[in-house]
């Protein structure tokens, strides 16, 4: 999952992964309550990649929660 995730980041910052797809990806994560419904593809970045954190500390790769760490742009 974590090496998903990193993959799915990657391709949406090099604009590898198509408009269609990344708006599936952006709707469950509006869904969820984990991105605001107004959206850029940097917050869909940093949604994926603090999604990323929170599954490594769920195994066992942290000792607490990590905050969220702004991306680059």
């Amino acid at each position: 999952m974590i090496g998903i995730l990193a993959v799915l980041e990657g391709a949406i910052w090099s604009g590898d992964l198509d408009k269609r797809t990344a708006s599936k990806v952006a709707d469950r994560f509006v869904q969820q309550g984990l991105l605001a419904a107004g959206h850029d593809q940097r917050d869909l970045r940093q949604a994926i990649n603090d999604m990323n954190q929170r599954v490594r500390y769920a195994a066992g790769e942290y000792d607490s929660p990590p905050p969220s760490i702004p991306l680059p742009s």
